[in-house]
């Protein structure tokens, strides 16, 4: 099973219980705990058998309780016992991720990307996010990178979406057509 199918009831389970006004809150919490089951020391902790899922799902609670000044809802406690219990602690990443695209699809929101050689000044930046909003009928929420791979252009990523009008892809698309 993928991870991605496995993590899809916790987050919808996670985002029902998220009220209107704590979703930020529910985020950061997710988003930090996926960075916590990354670290190799936790990785290393989640599969040593001398520690039972519980002590597992402690420590991270700990963690995230230090991390946030000890402000974890109890429902997110329980999220993380209930993954500890059930050895899904590994799903917080695809949880996090889900929980972000629930609650984009709930504002009517959409997460975009763009890459560009070169840095994208305030302006393009503003006229890229008011082509996407009309392209999509949805709010858009624009970061903006630069990778100079790229050469010139830029690459935009938007639910799902890839719009690669970088000189790279140009180049290698000429390539291609003169058969080498």
């Amino acid at each position: 099973m993928e991870l991605i199918t496995a993590a899809r009831p916790y987050a919808r389970a996670a985002f029902a219980c998220a009220e209107l006004e704590a979703r930020r809150d529910w985020a950061m919490q997710l988003k930090r705990l996926s960075e916590a089951v990354a670290m190799p020391a936790l990785a290393c902790l989640i599969d040593d058998p001398r520690y039972s899922r519980a002590q597992v799902g402690e420590v991270l609670i700990e963690l995230l309780r230090r991390h946030d000044g000890g402000r974890v809802s109890a429902e997110c406690t329980n999220l993380i016992r209930l993954l500890a219990e059930r050895g899904r602690l590994r799903l917080l990443p695809e949880i996090a991720v889900l929980f972000a695209r629930y609650w984009a699809q709930s504002e009517q929101r959409i997460e975009a990307e763009a890459l560009s050689a070169q840095a994208l000044d305030d302006a393009e930046q503003a006229a890229l996010q008011v082509a996407l909003e009309r392209r999509s009928g949805k709010k858009v929420r624009l970061s903006c990178k630069v990778d100079p791979s790229l050469l010139g252009g830029a690459v935009i990523r938007a639910e799902g979406m890839v719009i690669d009008g970088s000189l790279r892809n140009r180049l290698q698309q000429l390539a291609a057509a003169l058969g080498g």
